[in-house]
């Protein structure tokens, strides 16, 4: 399998791992919390970023600081909502203590087309790798989602 591919076949195993209060609450509403992708941003600048085709959209001189934060908002709100799982036949060790906060969790296994047939309904869901690249030297990204 080529890992730079980030395209996934429907058969691929996925885990999602979480604090018991983090699955009560799935349970609970039956809702999957998905953040949005600036959301990443909080822990480290670079996780989640994408590269504008136009680095100086937000440097435009002219813009007064209150237009500027209404469309750093605006792209903000269209940006995509996430979920991340781990691809892996079995269950990883690392994983539970990344996501994990406290000694108590859960992990969810599923495949592509499962997560995939449940994250479409109604809406146009897209499911793929994580392409890490280094931001200094990457090209603009016109669609994040090139899968």
């Amino acid at each position: 399998m080529n890992k730079s591919d980030n395209r996934l076949k429907p058969q691929t195993e996925l885990w999602r791992y979480m604090d018991v209060a983090r699955f009560f609450a799935l349970i609970d509403q039956k809702k999957l919390y998905l953040p949005r992708l600036y959301e990443f941003q909080k822990d480290d600048s670079s996780e989640g970023a994408v590269l504008p085709s136009d680095p100086n959209l937000f440097r435009e001189p002219g813009l007064d600081s209150e237009y500027r934060h209404r469309l750093a908002a605006h792209v903000a709100s269209s940006l995509p909502l996430i979920s991340c799982w781990h691809e892996n036949e079995t269950e990883s060790v690392a994983m539970w203590k990344l996501y994990l906060s406290g000694r108590e969790g859960v992990a969810i296994k599923t495949t592509v087309s499962s997560l995939g047939s449940v994250l479409s309904v109604g809406k146009e869901a897209k499911i793929g790798r994580v392409v890490y690249r280094d931001l200094e030297e990457s090209a603009p990204t016109p669609d994040i989602f090139s899968f």
